[in-house]
């Protein structure tokens, strides 16, 4: 839980988070969801590389999970801040996501974005659980910018850097009303050919 505005300073380090698994509930390594009860508080961290790592061989897994519907406030936005570049690897069955934003929050990324495996395999990777046909995109995702439809509003990512993105899915999604990603840079999205279940390098809807 985050009561107060909260800052990481690993300045010139790298700062290496990890959550793995067998479990049904979702897991994340990096998770803020703001609340009325606490107020809207907003977090920063400083850090050379930031590398994240989640596997959930039994259910959801969120390399971060910023918000969530019902979470936010629709007259004031939380905000989440990395200033360095950062690093994703995510496995999970069925929901696969390496980041995941809803409500009315702000996600700033100064650095650039990578999620890639091992000699340029999956960064994110469902391991084609995904739901079938339309729905599958849904499942499974590198950079997802969602709305709470509760409040009518939608989440905001920025990202001020390249992007570097293998993903068993779809690359990035902003899905819903006000939803927004900005990649304010250049980069690489690949994703799995899929005759089965419908994916996309980028999507809004």
């Amino acid at each position: 839980e985050v009561k107060n505005n909260l800052t990481i300073n690993a300045s010139n380090n790298k700062l290496n988070l990890s959550s793995t698994g067998k479990s049904g509930r979702p897991l994340s390594a990096l998770k803020y969801e703001p609340n009325k009860k606490d107020g809207i508080k907003n977090v920063t961290i400083n850090a050379k590389e930031l590398n994240i790592l989640v596997d959930n061989q039994k259910g959801r897994a969120e390399g971060i999970r910023f918000g969530g519907q019902g979470s936010g406030l629709a007259d004031q936005r939380a905000k989440m801040t990395i200033n360095g570049d950062l690093n994703i690897n995510a496995s999970g069955n069925g929901y696969c996501l390496g980041i995941y934003t809803a409500s009315n929050n702000q996600l700033d990324i100064n650095g650039n974005v990578t999620m890639k495996g091992k000699d340029g395999s999956w960064g994110i990777d469902n391991h084609d659980t995904s739901m079938p046909n339309d729905a599958g995109h849904y499942s499974i995702s590198g950079i997802y910018a969602g709305s709470d439809y509760s409040l009518q509003r939608g989440s905001l990512i920025n990202i001020n850097g390249n992007v570097d993105l293998a993903v068993n899915g779809t690359g990035v999604l902003a899905n819903g009303g006000f939803a927004t990603v900005n990649i304010n840079g250049g980069g690489t999205i690949n994703i799995k050919k899929n005759e089965e279940t419908a994916h996309y390098a980028i999507d809004a809807e």
